[in-house]
């Protein structure tokens, strides 16, 4: 389903990470990239626009030069001005099923202000979108790659509705191509539940197993060996997190709402504050538009 993929080339981060993830991505069935640059017409006045535009066709090529060594087919392309909706029709009209681009962490007002691709990305992409996380600083001698490929431990977060059904469907496509590991999670959110449904929590616990563990018995049917659960209770965003972390999760998965910047800041997002957080790829599935976004 990820054959074909478009990365979005941009100079602020080190390629490095992007390419660690494609690598991961390859043992999925990746074989074509098309990187893309999207060229701010800020900068490209009289006066500057050939040195500015030599400096990214440079930096372009670099990267195509890299792609190509390892393996991808890779074409590129060069665009100008706000992207988004041009990233989206682009990756359709090339028949591309997955977007990646690096993603420093950030606020949601870090996010807001960015103009970074990643951020405006996770906010209007109609295409499943690969964050891969990159270090905020530019100094080459601390770069310091992930131990494992994305492929190694992946994480589903599910809260069971009915988009986290369908980033299930891909999470067994991605299972059946070569996934190590799987952990399905679902965290009781207790600013939901305590005080007035306390009493009930039992009651989930007892449902929401029984539908992990459902989901599991389908991934080991489908092929995949290793498959874990694991229900938590407390905030949705910091278990998360901290289940990254504590199980060495190499990726995750999470279907995406895409409410739109105003709803975002003012009720939040659990997908969208890992992509901003997490220390690993965070793999977004987005709800088609029109649908579920209230």
């Amino acid at each position: 389903m990820f054959e074909k993929v478009l990365v979005i080339s941009e100079l602020h981060y080190h390629f490095d990470y992007v390419l660690h993830g494609l690598l991961g991505l390859k043992k999925l069935g990746t074989r074509s990239v098309l990187l893309v640059q999207c060229l701010n017409p800020q900068e490209l006045n009289d006066t500057v626009s050939t040195f500015v535009t030599g400096i990214y066709k440079e930096h372009l090529d670099a990267q195509e030069m890299r792609l190509t060594e390892h393996g991808f087919a890779v074409t590129t392309r060069q665009m100008i001005g706000v992207f988004r909706d041009s990233i989206n029709e682009l990756a359709r009209n090339e028949q591309c099923g997955l977007v990646v681009v690096g993603a420093p962490e950030r606020t949601m007002l870090g996010s807001l202000l960015d103009g970074g691709a990643a951020y405006h990305m996770m906010h209007g992409s109609l295409i499943p979108l690969l964050l891969v996380r990159t270090p905020p600083s530019m100094d080459p001698h601390e770069l310091k790659l992930p131990d494992g490929s994305l492929t190694d431990h992946l994480l589903f977060p599910t809260d069971f509705s009915e988009n986290a059904a369908r980033t299930f469907d891909v999470v067994r496509q991605i299972a059946a191509k070569g996934i190590r590991k799987v952990t399905l999670l679902h965290v009781q959110d207790k600013a939901k539940i305590d005080p007035h449904l306390l009493g009930q929590l039992e009651a989930f616990n007892q449902k929401d197993t029984a539908r992990l563990e459902e989901m599991a018995q389908t991934l080991r049917q489908d092929g995949c060996a290793d498959v874990s659960t694991l229900l938590l209770y407390g905030s949705p965003t910091s278990e998360i997190l901290r289940i990254i972390a504590d199980m060495k999760v190499t990726s995750v998965i999470m279907g995406s709402q895409g409410r739109g910047w105003i709803r975002e800041i003012y009720l939040g997002n659990v997908s969208h504050s890992i992509a901003r957080h997490a220390s690993v790829p965070v793999l977004l599935i987005p709800f088609p538009r029109g649908e579920g976004a209230k």
